[in-house]
């Protein structure tokens, strides 16, 4: 799960935010119901279209914006907005979650890549991983 800092990429999935215990399932199933896939997806949706959803109600919403906000972000945010959150030279990846990152990587390449799934193959998947995690890393420091 994504650690609770100032900023989140806004490409982030979703599911991959933690709403709190208990809040999970029913979030997640709004979010399928209305296609969201993205922290982006999600910052442009309206508090009504989540109060015609059953069984996702005042609190549910009220979840969700708390988590955004954890974030700096909010419900049915302006384009301008959205922009200007992107442009923040915070923006800032913990080791663990450019570890996660490299792996989600690795993992695709492996799997559309190669298809002997032999250790070799591993192997060249996780160094082309780490070619592109390095180009990553360069161009979020190079933001800062």
């Amino acid at each position: 799960m994504i650690t609770r800092n100032k900023h989140i990429d806004l490409c982030t999935p979703v599911d991959k935010i933690e709403f709190g215990h208990g809040n999970n399932i029913r979030i997640q199933n709004a979010f399928r119901f209305y296609g969201i896939k993205t922290v982006l997806d999600l910052c442009k949706m309206s508090r009504s279209a989540f109060l015609r959803i059953r069984n996702c109600g005042v609190r549910t919403i009220r979840t969700i914006e708390a988590t955004l906000a954890d974030y700096g972000l909010e419900l049915e945010m302006e384009e301008k907005s959205i922009e200007e959150y992107q442009r923040c030279p915070s923006f800032v990846l913990t080791d663990f979650e450019w570890e996660e990152r490299r792996y989600e990587i690795a993992k695709e390449i492996y799997l559309n890549k190669f298809s002997d799934f032999s250790k070799e193959s591993a192997e060249l998947a996780l160094m082309a991983a780490d070619d592109f995690i390095g180009v990553l890393r360069k161009h979020y420091q190079n933001k800062d």
